[in-house]
């Protein structure tokens, strides 16, 4: 989601927000495959802190993306 596709789309999302949302699922994932106190909550704390200002930052490229769909032209 992160690349263009040269004559079809613009990337959906910038490399910032990937980085930000690949640390979500890196958490989503460990959180899953192992127990509670494996976890290293301090790192787990900043993570969480970042969640409302990367969906922010989510709705806003989405909103992004979907108006540069508005500007290319179809068949």
């Amino acid at each position: 989601m992160k690349l263009e596709v040269a004559g079809y789309r613009p990337p959906v999302i910038g490399e910032d927000l990937f980085r930000r949302l690949d640390d979500f699922r890196a958490f989503r994932h460990k959180f899953r495959h192992c127990y509670g106190f494996e976890l290293d909550w301090e790192k787990e704390r900043l993570i969480a802190r970042r969640l409302r200002p990367t969906a922010r930052l989510f709705r806003e490229e989405i909103h992004r993306f979907l108006k540069s769909l508005e500007s290319i032209e179809g068949p």
